[in-house]
């Protein structure tokens, strides 16, 4: 089964789990590179905003931050499930768009608006449980979006198939051990 229709899927977690699904290197290196733009892009947004706010702003004053800089397992579950809620809608055509969109506004903004909050305060211990939680984010967004791809059977639809085979393992084998590695502190 292919997604629901042949345009660029909106969003860069969207796009970044076709490159996967679909073993797109090139695909993959640019969702990366935008991955990594997007997240300065935010992280530098938080500073700046930190830098109009009177007093420090870490984790003892605002239960936004401590809330982003304690890693627990409802953190997990709840970007599994925007993971896979976000996926079910890039194949089903009955699902709006901008549910992939939401789930990424709640679960990867926050967390990288704290490190830039928690940097520009002089808290980098703080700002890197954030840039944890991001990651465990990322990691736990992008495995669900496999299964659920899978349990669409979206696949490369081309002669390649043993390759796209052995590339999609390797791109879960990754995945999985990101999300363990990630797993480990919470």
């Amino acid at each position: 089964m292919r997604p629901r229709s042949r345009r660029a899927p909106r969003g860069f977690r969207s796009a970044l789990l076709l490159a996967v699904v679909l073993t797109d290197g090139a695909n993959l290196r640019r969702c990366l590179l935008l991955v990594m733009v997007g997240a300065a892009a935010v992280v530098g947004a938080g500073w700046l905003m930190g830098l109009f706010v009177p007093s420090p702003v870490v984790a003892a004053t605002n239960a936004q931050v401590a809330d982003r800089v304690t890693l627990q397992l409802a953190d997990l579950a709840a970007a599994l499930a925007t993971g896979a809620v976000g996926s079910v809608a890039l194949v089903r055509s009955d699902i709006s768009d901008t549910l992939p969109g939401v789930a990424i506004a709640i679960s990867l903004v926050p967390p990288l608006a704290v490190v830039g909050l928690t940097l520009e305060s002089g808290a980098p211990r703080r700002s890197l449980a954030a840039l944890l939680l991001f990651t465990t984010n990322v990691a736990a967004i992008l495995a669900s979006g496999i299964v659920v791809m899978a349990l669409y059977r979206v696949r490369r639809a081309s002669g390649r198939a043993a390759a796209a085979v052995s590339g999609y393992r390797g791109a879960v084998a990754v995945i999985a051990v990101l999300l363990l590695a990630v797993i480990a502190p919470v």
